[in-house]
């Protein structure tokens, strides 16, 4: 019986003991997990304070080695944050150190790969160093993560950047999808269209920037931009009509009165427009060659290259054809067509000897011919 309750003792006292100690152990917990949270909490509170100054404190912001001291402070009492890891990365670059900055965004991406703001900084610092295809992936990974409905405007933006990024890397063949994308994604208003237009142009589609001008014009038949943009627009697409309806409407005409004055020589000198009479069409065949003579002339006395020859040949020819105008032996579809062709060849040697042209008619002549079939290319 004493055995008993010896042992009973001993177990007792075991548990007391194991009893206290568990309770000592969670106390201990708490205690450090207290303590450990009141040090986070002061870390961050410092990051803040750091940040706050680096950002909207008094120090100067063209002292960049005082704002990345400030920045890495608050990194290094809060190394989770985002934001400040970010505007650390843009201190660094803006101090001139590209390479860090990237450095310390990619590092920020490994921890957070789909972050449209970090891919983003990636893709504007990788534009600036020439690298053309990380930079649009980049791109296209910021367009992929702003997929929800309430990023609409901001993925517009984004698009937009991207294809002025791939424009003036002449990529216009990765610049026109993004284009066609953009169709269905701009508000209905004219200056979306206008700025829609503009690019299209730049990437060389100049039908549907046409469209998205006449879009704009609908809106605001009086906008000058919309304008412009639908003469050019109808100028590189050869209707010349519509060219000259367009920039003739164009308030202020600094940018474009060279244009419209090609425009009205082209209109003015084409011996294949439709409902003129023989008269007129040979009158303005004679007009080409006799322009086109006096750009040959005025190139042949400045070179001595062996393109002299060719050019006083195509004066001869063109000498010849007058003298058949002038005898009227000729009918006067083909006399055009021949005329026209000749003038071209006159007006493409003469650039090629002496550079390209600059006088409106010299110019018009160049279009005309490449308008006629089976004109040089």
């Amino acid at each position: 019986m004493g055995t008993l309750e010896g042992l009973a003792r001993v177990v007792h006292r075991e548990f007391v003991c194991l009893t206290i100690l568990v309770a000592t152990v969670v106390v201990a917990f708490f205690v450090t997990r207290t303590a450990a949270s009141v040090t986070t909490s002061s870390h961050r509170r410092d990051a803040h304070t750091w940040y706050e100054i680096a950002t909207h404190g008094t120090i100067d912001p063209a002292a960049s080695p005082a704002r990345i001291t400030a920045l890495r402070r608050a990194v290094a009492n809060d190394p989770d944050n985002r934001e400040y890891r970010l505007a650390l990365a843009a201190a660094v670059d803006a101090s001139g150190d590209t390479s860090a900055a990237q450095r310390i965004l990619r590092a920020l991406r490994e921890a957070a790969p789909d972050d449209s703001r970090i891919n983003l900084a990636l893709a504007r610092l990788e534009a600036r160093g020439r690298d053309v295809d990380a930079s649009r992936r980049d791109y296209e990974n910021v367009l992929s993560e702003l997929w929800m409905p309430a990023s609409a405007a901001q993925r517009r933006a984004v698009r937009l950047e991207l294809i002025d990024f791939l424009l003036a890397n002449g990529d216009s063949m990765r610049a026109l999808p993004e284009l066609l994308t953009l169709t269905t994604e701009i508000p209905d208003q004219a200056a979306s269209h206008i700025e829609l237009g503009q690019r299209m142009l730049r990437a060389g589609d100049a039908r549907r920037a046409r469209d998205q001008f006449v879009l704009a014009l609908a809106l605001d038949p009086d906008d000058d931009r919309a304008l412009s943009g639908a003469g050019r627009a109808a100028f590189a697409l050869g209707d010349y009509v519509a060219a000259g309806r367009y920039l003739s409407a164009v308030p202020d005409q600094t940018e474009t009165r060279e244009l419209l004055q090609v425009t009205r020589e082209v209109l003015a000198r084409d011996p294949l427009a439709r409902r003129i009479g023989t008269r007129e069409r040979v009158r303005r065949v004679s007009g080409l060659l006799q322009q086109a003579g006096v750009r040959i002339d005025d190139c042949a006395a400045r070179i001595t290259s062996a393109a002299l020859l060719h050019l006083r040949a195509l004066r001869a020819d063109a000498d010849a054809l007058q003298t058949t105008i002038a005898r009227g032996g000729e009918d006067a579809r083909d006399l055009s067509e021949d005329g026209v062709d000749l003038a071209y060849r006159m007006e493409a040697a003469a650039d090629e000897a002496c550079g390209a042209a600059q006088a409106p008619a010299d110019r018009a002549i160049l279009l005309i011919g490449h308008r006629t079939e089976g004109a040089p290319g």
